[in-house]
């Protein structure tokens, strides 16, 4: 059984760079409906030949319509339970340099509710922006980290979910 590193591309979306995991690195880029296929039929094959996915970035592009935010939820969650699976995963979702202030507090957003998940806390959950999808690579600290991460490095009180679960529906 080997681990690998899915990185799952919008169309649009800006090369993460290195994740700084895996030397089997596994890309699937697409757009609307497709890429959700694709990332379905790709983990699906993977589990099916043993093979564990340890660390998934889900590279964004600067799209903020409801379907895309929709999209990358139904993802984002496909990773998170891939690398949930087994110890020590990660789940990165990523936007480019010059990703929108909107894109980013979406991210942002997403990773809180993908925290709230029961498979929220058997992984590490990331929000970057720029070139390295890798937050060990990048000198300024990840936006969002503390916030997002299912296991911060300095605890701190965080909010509960509410009674019943996250809500998707805009504020």
């Amino acid at each position: 059984m080997g681990t690998v590193t899915l990185i799952v591309m919008e169309r649009g979306s800006a090369w993460p760079g290195r994740t700084g995991a895996s030397d089997n690195t596994i890309i699937v880029a697409g757009e609307n409906s497709a890429i959700l296929c694709r990332t379905a039929n790709k983990l699906l094959a993977l589990h099916q030949h043993g093979h564990q996915v340890r660390d998934a970035v889900l590279a964004c592009n600067d799209a903020v319509d409801p379907d895309s935010g929709a999209r990358r939820a139904q993802l984002a969650h496909a990773l998170l339970k891939a690398v949930a699976a087994g110890r020590d995963g990660r789940v990165v979702l990523t936007s480019g340099d010059r990703g929108s202030t909107e894109v980013r507090r979406d991210l942002l957003s997403l990773a809180g509710i993908l925290s709230c998940k029961p498979e929220g806390a058997l992984a590490t959950i990331s929000v970057t922006s720029g070139a390295s999808g890798d937050p060990r690579e990048r000198m300024d600290r990840p936006i969002g980290r503390q916030r997002a991460s299912s296991r911060p490095s300095s605890p701190r009180p965080i909010a509960p979910c509410p009674p019943g679960g996250p809500t998707t529906e805009p504020s």
